[in-house]
């Protein structure tokens, strides 16, 4: 693992290594004299001296851990080192040393079998009772992470009366910041959050998964695992983090490989983020000893690009940039920037459409960003939530996930812990959830993680209110649960599963020979004409997928060479909830008899005059009749059969006619373009639901010669 990545260095952590480098470690400083214990445990005088050696071996080590700067997450290698002579040697005096067990009980704290230390703490209480006060301290962290929250604060005041007025007030705010915690923890245990929590064991094994990203429709899942952990040896030295997919089949993870074209053998390839349509990936590596970078990958059919694309400098630079996220429409990115040993939350705009310009990078708000460090984040697919980690606020230990809102202002507000089970005492980090919000996945190394504390994939259901529909079998499942979970749960006010957007999805094909199509998907806001957003199906299977934020009107655009474009409508007020609509699109060639509905062309009730929100549709249609000027089109107009029949051809034939004219100003030749209002004479759907009159008003296009 290179040294610069995965954990973040907190600045509570280096005063952690500044107390137990102050204290010297009074236990550890004494040797242990061997000479007092039986002398028939050893086999000869050579037996006694390789024992000796073995401990000296295993204290040096154990200072080099604790003098490194890289206290607690990077030198875990050390720990685990020394931990394998102690453990050695203690197995030779039949764990009868209480100044041995001491050593491995602090060892153990710094690794992530913390669930050893305290076994070893205890037996060394039980072998003397007059500990020095750092056994207090130790004591109290390992109650913390068991959430004994009463009895950690209790061994904390216990530390502090045993120390000196000049070494408490020296490390007063780390005392005081882990009582802190525990007070956080009684509020948040109390209080539970409406949420379950679930180990994926079918992607989790021995060794690290981490942050887990997943696919706006929860289909597909990408996290990076530590390919060559060692769990027989407890040694982990420059563990490789490639990255890894998996699919979901049967409520199972399945098809579970490494990108192999990019992960490298003598790199960390850490993933950030999969963007909501699955396309594009975000993650981070070396580019030197001492700097990681921000990269991009894309997936070109059913391969990811190869090289890699590197982000822009104005993101990368001389710093350590890590974890980051997209945004809906990919316009802003979220990152993590490491400054001075310090990591905060930074995010940069795009200058244009054009992914690989970016501006100058911003610190998010001192809302945010804490004196201590963030770690990862995630903005939700309605663009209207951040979820970041973090080891400040009101964390319960370690790092906690924190949500925050997007107000009218577009400012983020102050942020919420998520609760207990979503967060713990240990480090619960790198969220990513599906397009409802309501099915989130974590990593974190709780106790119950497969390997006693390695990083593990937990997958967070999230409960809401009760709805009357259901979007899945599984939703159903959950809500016939509702009730038990009130009576167990106290839920807490956190609201996490309202993304109010909709979620377009599909695939594209040649109408004709049914063949998957790379395509051309822009999104436009028809109120304002902006282009949101622009991307490709893709090649191989023409899926796309995207995520449309309620409160706007939508125009969808799909292009191809060749091919007449396909417009869609998604009209979503601002209390839409959360939907999905699953389309397959068939493109038609531009030949004699192609026809297409302009379904982005609007007209007030009962006129004629074109709306301003049809102008981005009209200007696609100039463009094609102005590139191909041998094609001959009728524009017709359609009513539903209410009202008169004369009086619905009339107002068809005005609002043809107010097309083509638009069509002409644009410069499109009018010989090349008929007008024609057929009324309710042509419906496509009943004429008595107000779904199908609706499908029915409605403006075509139709090529009648090439």
């Amino acid at each position: 693992m290179p040294k610069n990545t995965f954990y973040m260095i907190a600045s509570i952590r280096f005063l952690l290594f500044s107390f137990f480098v102050l204290f010297s470690f009074d236990v550890v400083s004494q040797n242990l004299n061997l000479d007092k214990f039986d002398k028939n445990i050893f086999d000869d005088k050579k037996d006694f001296r390789n024992t000796k050696k073995k401990l000296e071996n295993a204290d040096n080590i154990f200072y080099q851990a604790i003098s490194s700067e890289l206290l607690f997450v990077h030198r875990e290698d050390l720990f685990l080192l020394a931990l394998k002579d102690y453990l050695d040697v203690s197995s030779r005096f039949n764990d009868s040393s209480s100044d041995l067990c001491l050593r491995i009980a602090f060892s153990f704290l710094f690794t992530n079998n913390k669930q050893m230390s305290e076994f070893f703490l205890n037996k060394a209480y039980d072998l003397n009772k007059n500990q020095p006060p750092e056994y207090f301290f130790v004591l109290a962290r390992n109650k913390q992470l068991n959430m004994y929250f009463d009895s950690a604060i209790d061994n904390y005041n216990i530390f502090r009366s045993k120390v000196s007025a000049d070494e408490l007030q020296r490390f007063r705010s780390l005392i005081f910041k882990y009582i802190d915690e525990c007070e956080s923890g009684k509020k948040l245990v109390k209080n539970h959050a409406k949420a379950w929590v679930d180990n994926v064991e079918d992607v989790n094994t021995e060794g690290n998964e981490i942050n887990p990203c997943i696919t706006a429709d929860g289909e597909n899942m990408f996290f990076s695992f530590q390919s060559d952990f060692i769990s027989d040896s407890l040694i982990c030295l420059d563990c490789d983090y490639d990255i890894m997919s998996a699919s979901i089949n049967s409520r199972k993870w399945t098809n579970i490989k490494s990108l192999s074209n990019f992960n490298t053998s003598n790199n960390d390839e850490v993933i950030s983020n999969i963007s909501y349509d699955g396309q594009r990936l975000l993650f981070f590596k070396d580019v030197s000893e001492n700097n990681t970078d921000i990269f991009q990958s894309k997936l070109r059919g059913n391969i990811w690009s190869e090289p890699v694309l590197k982000m822009s400098k104005n993101i990368n630079t001389v710093y350590n940039e890590t974890f980051s996220c997209y945004t809906p429409g990919d316009r802003t990115i979220y990152y993590l920037i490491d400054v001075n040993k310090h990591k905060d939350i930074t995010f940069s705009a795009a200058k244009d459409i054009d992914e690989f310009s970016w501006r100058l990078g911003q610190t998010v708000s001192n809302l945010i960003n804490t004196k201590f460090n963030e770690g990862s984040v995630f903005v939700s697919q309605d663009g209207k939530k951040m979820y970041f980690s973090s080891e400040g606020h009101d964390s319960m230990g370690g790092y906690d996930i924190f949500i925050s809102y997007l107000d009218e202002n577009n400012k983020w507000s102050r942020p919420v812990n998520l609760g207990y089970p979503v967060n713990t005492p240990y480090d619960d980090l790198f969220f990513s959830s599906t397009a409802s919000g309501k099915y989130a996945f974590i990593s974190s190394n709780r106790k119950d993680s497969l390997c006693k504390g390695n990083l593990d994939i937990y997958k967070v259901t999230f409960f809401g209110e009760p709805k009357n529909m259901f979007n899945s079998f599984e939703d159903q499942l959950i809500s016939s649960l509702e009730d038990p979970v009130k009576e167990q749960y106290v839920p807490k006010q956190v609201s996490v599963s309202n993304n109010n957007l909709t979620v377009f999805k599909g695939k594209i094909f040649d109408a004709v020979t049914n063949e998957p199509v790379e395509a051309l998907i822009q999104i436009y806001n028809n109120k304002t004409g902006e282009l949101i957003s622009r991307f490709n199906s893709n090649s191989s299977t023409g899926k796309f997928l995207l995520s449309l934020p309620s409160g706007f009107n939508y125009g969808i655009s799909v292009e191809l060479d060749d091919y007449l474009f396909y417009s869609e409508n998604f009209n979503l007020p601002q209390e839409s909830e959360f939907n999905i609509v699953e389309k397959n699109i068939k493109m038609m060639k531009i030949k004699k008899g192609s026809k297409i509905t302009l379904k982005n062309v609007f007209f007030d009730f009962d006129k004629h005059s074109i709306k301003p929100e049809s102008y981005p549709e009209l200007d696609r249609l100039s463009d094609l009749l102005l590139e191909f000027v041998n094609i001959k089109v009728e524009l017709s107009g359609h009513t539903d059969n209410i009202g008169s029949e004369k009086y619905n051809k009339r107002l068809s034939q005005k609002r043809s006619d107010e097309v083509k004219k638009y069509l002409i100003d644009k410069g499109v030749d009018k010989g090349q373009v008929k007008s024609k209002g057929y009324g309710s004479d042509r419906p496509i759907d009943s004429n008595d639901s107000e779904e199908g009159r609706s499908k029915n008003r409605r403006t075509e296009f139709e090529i009648l010669d090439n």
